[in-house]
């Protein structure tokens, strides 16, 4: 047995002080009166449980000892009293004996002797009204204007038992309490309509996703996402991340409302705004992830699977990007209402509802379909595409249908168009009629003048898409649709194999068993522990190739060059040296400067530059062979440095320049590493191949 508030004197008295009016206050019935004929005197626990007490003189007791730990843990424990501070000054207990006789209101006589604050119920056996005696119903008196929360009272009021009272109140909830210290003198606020909504026992997760696609017809940019995590996804809509309260507000009214919801630290559904102050007023309590830990919510995952699967059916059914936002509404409907793996639909989960489908099993998102307008057409009929059920416009069955004006209204009379009616040439014609109706309403000029050319070079993004990419970027029209879609994924896709290159360069340390050192002092100590002088030669034969490519500015530091004032339109671009081992018997060590191109920007003029494939080496070799002619094969060391640097570029000499180190240098020739070295090279060995006398073939010509 637990007491929250029992009185112990330790050492100096033998025995501990219990109040039992504080223990029926906490609702356990309690009799101490011996004199009491009708009852026993003990205290009730349970249904099943009960605990006797004995009298010494006019002291009533029981006894007891301090349980085990073993006890502790496997015996059942009564808990009889509050833990909290109890006032028995604010307590009025009364003995309700009017006229000598008193009758219980319930048929449980134990119930009617159950002391609570406040209260006491009795019934009187007559009262006189207007000189006539009437039987009256039970009343409960109390000097609290409202009642609150009590299982005690509960157990009064709907004649049940007290323990189940206290289970009914455990296993609901009770939001919408009243409390008044005031009489009557104005009317109640009407504004509890929680009470009229569903709770749903669960826990919703919630975040703000953003369209990378643009803006949707209805102006939106953003929606917010609630989902329970098992499948069950509600997606909303929205012009400004601001309206995420109002969304909010939509799931309270058409769906219900979360026990519980999840979220993170967005200022948008924090401090004062409408999302706070909604979620407080219906009582929701919020939790939020960790910071930095978005996969703590699941409405994250969610998202991706709803953007999949928009991404796929859009190139699938060639849906344009200005109806994303009914395109997910749709997907969170149809993910919502399928069954995975309980059996059940997500929906049914959390309402415990048979999920209607009607309005999904008519038409697929983007059908082509016939409406009756006869308002816009002599026809009656019109053509339009669906975008799904219009729910709160209209009545069931009710569609979302997007016109050849590229806007969308809302028609319950919607058919599909037959095969037959597909035939037919005045169809074909109000069909393509439609189609270009509606692109010249959603098709901008710059959409125009880029798909055309997109069209007919598809093939172009699987072989050079990193450079295609980068020109794009490079001359400001990667925000154009036929680039916004592929051209931010392609420079991701680079920096990563970027980020994969650096990390096995940096984990190899050695090759065929000698030390590859990772910069030049590392070179030169190298060859300074292991006395040789291996790595320094293969330095300076490599500075002696390329020195040639670099000028030095004299007299201008380098706080002075990124002032933008000495050469104006020059960018910096860093150099490191990369080394190797050859494996030609000698182990060779071999070094190799080189700029960090991937840091600049990407040049305005094209850098495209093509390069032999073995099918063209396989061809001419047997060209030549078929006609007796003599092949001639050459190496051109540090090639690149031949050829004019195309980018304007400065540096910092490093250790490798030797007197010249920390000197400003400007890059004059084409260096490994730069973006239009290679093709600054291809254009100058051309060059020179023509002065030669050599001449392309037409083939060269037509390739470029």
């Amino acid at each position: 047995m637990e007491f929250g508030q029992d009185l112990w004197f330790g050492e100096r008295l033998n025995h501990s002080l219990i109040n039992p009016n504080q223990c029926r206050h906490y609702g356990v019935y309690t009799c101490d009166d011996p004199t009491d004929k009708h009852r026993d005197t003990d205290m009730e626990l349970s249904d099943n449980y009960f605990l006797p007490f004995r009298m010494r003189g006019t002291t009533c007791y029981f006894e007891s000892r301090s349980p085990t730990l073993e006890e502790l843990e496997s015996c059942q424990a009564f808990r009889v009293s509050d833990e909290h501070d109890w006032d028995p000054t604010a307590e009025i207990f009364v003995s309700a004996v009017e006229w000598g006789h008193v009758v219980c209101a319930s048929d449980s006589y134990d119930m009617c002797m159950s002391d609570s604050r406040d209260v006491y119920t009795c019934l009187h056996e007559f009262d006189f009204i207007q000189g006539s005696p009437t039987q009256i119903m039970a009343q409960i008196r109390t000097s609290e204007r409202h009642h609150g929360v009590d299982a005690s009272l509960l157990s009064l009021k709907w004649g049940t038992g007290l323990e189940k009272a206290k289970d009914t109140l455990r296993n609901t909830t009770q939001l919408n309490i009243r409390s008044a210290l005031l009489p009557l003198i104005r009317r109640y606020r009407t504004d509890l309509l929680s009470q009229r909504l569903k709770r749903l026992n669960t826990r919703f997760y919630t975040d703000t996703m953003f369209s990378k696609i643009g803006t949707s017809l209805r102006g939106n940019t953003y929606a917010q996402v609630f989902t329970d995590g098992n499948g069950a996804v509600f997606v909303y809509p929205m012009g400004s991340k601001s309206e995420a309260g109002n969304q909010l507000l939509n799931l309270i009214q058409q769906v219900g409302i979360p026990n519980e919801l999840h979220r993170d630290g967005a200022p948008e559904m924090g401090g004062n705004s409408k999302f706070n102050r909604i979620y407080r007023e219906y009582k929701i309590r919020s939790t939020f992830t960790e910071p930095y830990s978005p996969w703590q919510n699941r409405c994250e995952n969610m998202i991706g699977v709803l953007s999949r699967k928009v991404k796929a059916r859009r190139a699938r059914r060639r849906i344009p990007k200005c109806v994303w936002d009914f395109h997910i509404i749709w997907e969170a409907q149809i993910y919502s209402r399928t069954v995975h793996n309980n059996h059940t639909t997500p929906l049914e989960a959390i309402a415990g509802d048979t999920v209607d489908i009607s309005e999904w099993t008519e038409f697929k998102f983007y059908d082509l379909v016939v409406y009756w307008d006869d308002r816009e057409n002599e026809a009656g009929q019109s053509i339009g595409t669906w975008l799904g059920p219009s729910h709160h416009i209209g009545s069931a069955l009710c569609y979302y249908i997007l016109t050849e004006k590229a806007t969308v209204l809302s028609r319950t009379s919607v058919q599909h168009i037959t095969v037959e009616e597909f035939e037919t040439i005045e169809m074909k014609e109000r069909i393509t009629a439609y189609h270009e109706a509606l692109n010249k309403n959603m098709t901008t000029e710059s959409v125009t003048l880029y798909m055309p050319t997109w069209r007919c070079r598809s093939g172009t993004t699987k072989k050079k898409a990193i450079t295609l990419a980068e020109y794009a970027v490079a001359n400001g029209i990667a925000h154009e649709p036929a680039f916004n879609w592929w051209v931010h994924k392609v420079i991701k896709r680079k920096e990563r194999q970027i980020k994969k290159v650096k990390s096995k360069y940096w984990r190899t340390t050695h090759k065929f068993g000698i030390e590859v050192p990772k910069s030049v002092e590392h070179a030169y100590e190298i060859d300074r522990v292991t006395g040789t002088s291996h790595w320094t030669k293969a330095i300076e034969k490599e500075m002696r190739n390329v020195r040639i490519a670099f000028e030095k500015i004299d007299d201008v530091t380098e706080a002075e060059m990124r002032t933008g004032k000495i050469r104006p339109g020059y960018s910096y671009c860093s150099t490191h040296m990369v080394f190797d081992i050859k494996m030609d018997g000698s182990f060779t060590r071999k070094a190799r400067l080189v700029a960090d191109g991937h840091k600049t920007r990407s040049p305005t003029s094209i850098t495209y530059s093509s390069v032999v494939s073995w099918d063209s080496v396989r061809i001419a070799l047997t060209i030549a062979s078929l006609n007796s002619l003599h092949v001639s094969a050459c190496d051109i060391g540090n090639a690149y440095v031949n050829a004019t640097c195309r980018e304007k570029l400065w540096t910092v000499a490093g250790p490798e320049f030797g007197s010249d180190k920390g000197s400003v240098m400007t890059i004059a020739r084409a260096l490994y590493g730069l973006k239009s070295s290679g093709a600054a090279w291809r254009s100058t060995l051309a060059q020179t191949m023509e002065i030669l006398g050599y001449r392309p073939t037409r083939w060269i010509h037509m390739c470029g």
